[in-house]
C-alpha cells in the first residue's frame, strides 16, 4: 500500500479527474481519495469536532459536485460542491496546527 499526501491548495480538479473522469486505462484503479476537511465549512452542520476524514465517491464535472461518502455514523454521504470542499479542506486542523487535504491510497 502506498500513499500520497496533498495540501489544501492541490489542484482538486486534477486529482478528481484522475480518480473518476476520463478513460479507464487512465485512472487510478484501486485507488482511494480521501479528504481531512472541516464538515461545517462543508456545510455538513455543527458537530463536536471540526475536522474529518472520509473517502471521495464520485465526481460530477457537469455540476461541479463531490460526493462524499462519510463514514459517521451520524451522517450521511453527501453532495458538495467542488468551492465547498476546496474550502473545507483548506483549514487548519487545531491539533497540528497543519492545513487539511487529501490523500490517495493505493495497492501495488
Amino acid at each position: 500500500v502506498s500513499t500520497q499526501s496533498t495540501g489544501g491548495t492541490t489542484d482538486l480538479y486534477y486529482l478528481l479527474q484522475k480518480q473518476f473522469l476520463g478513460p479507464i486505462s487512465d485512472r487510478w484503479g484501486r485507488t482511494v481519495l480521501l479528504c481531512n476537511y472541516s464538515m461545517r465549512v462543508a456545510g455538513q452542520g455543527q458537530w463536536w469536532g471540526e475536522g474529518h476524514i472520509s473517502p471521495i465517491g464520485a465526481f460530477d464535472a457537469k455540476t461541479g459536485h463531490v460526493l462524499i461518502l462519510d463514514v459517521w455514523l451520524y451522517t450521511d454521504p453527501c453532495w458538495v460542491t467542488l468551492e465547498s470542499l476546496l474550502a473545507a479542506v483548506n483549514t487548519v486542523d487545531s491539533d497540528s496546527g497543519e492545513r487539511r487535504g487529501f490523500v490517495r491510497v493505493s495497492q501495488y
